[in-house]
């Protein structure tokens, strides 16, 4: 394994790191309603670090390495966060005067207990499971046919504008349903690190990409 660091990537980190303090930062002053626009603009800026994180994530870890075993490597990857998790679960819970502990618990597994905020961990580890399923795939695919998988998902990611004038089923009953969700971010992380884009066409992008972790948050 190439061991050595990619600086631009820790960049990325550094930057999504401050965003994410950044969005998290109490505003003193007159509340809300004082900062209403100064905060839409914060959240506006700020929501892509979630992001940013799979898209460094994808590029470092798409595709594994054929040698290791899939239990080997979910092993390394999920062993990495199953254990704050539990503890920061059990933390928030007895903050929080958790009232069912036997649900909680059993339920730590499926959903974040004691602070929505953990939702992260579950995320990032749905994305560690999919890694050994579409490794293969990626390592004999084209820059086309990812191309093509990653149009589909920008057009999924689109929808906030296109219902704006069009009929679009955004349920689990929608063509392109499959084909939401931030496994997208976490291929274009691969994609852009494999494939390099032009400054000339990465800053259009970003100005296009910024908006719509926002949209799609509702």
């Amino acid at each position: 394994m190439n061991n050595q660091r990619t600086i631009y990537l820790d960049v990325i980190r550094i930057i999504a790191c401050m965003m994410v303090i950044i969005m998290h930062a109490p505003i003193p002053g007159a509340g809300a309603e004082g900062h209403g626009p100064f905060l839409v603009l914060i959240s506006y800026l700020t929501v892509p670090c979630v992001p940013l994180f799979f898209m460094v994530s994808g590029s470092l870890l798409l595709p594994c390495r054929k040698e290791v075993s899939t239990i080997d490597y979910l092993k390394k990857r999920i062993g990495k966060v199953v254990g704050p998790t539990i503890v920061f679960s059990l933390l928030y819970m007895i903050i929080n005067n958790s009232r069912n502990w036997p649900i909680s618990i059993l339920s730590i597994p499926f959903s974040a207990q004691g602070h929505g905020i953990l939702w992260f961990m579950y995320t990032l580890t749905g994305l560690y499971l999919l890694v050994p399923i579409i490794s293969p795939w990626i390592r004999q695919t084209s820059k086309r046919e990812l191309e093509i998988y990653l149009l589909l998902w920008i057009i999924t990611q689109c929808y906030p504008y296109l219902s704006l004038f069009l009929e679009i089923n955004s349920s689990n009953t929608g063509i392109l349903y499959y084909f939401t969700g931030y496994a997208g971010y976490f291929l274009l992380g691969y994609y852009l690190n494999r494939y390099p884009v032009s400054l000339k066409w990465l800053l259009p992008l970003a100005i296009f990409m910024l908006p719509l972790p926002l949209l799609n948050k509702g």
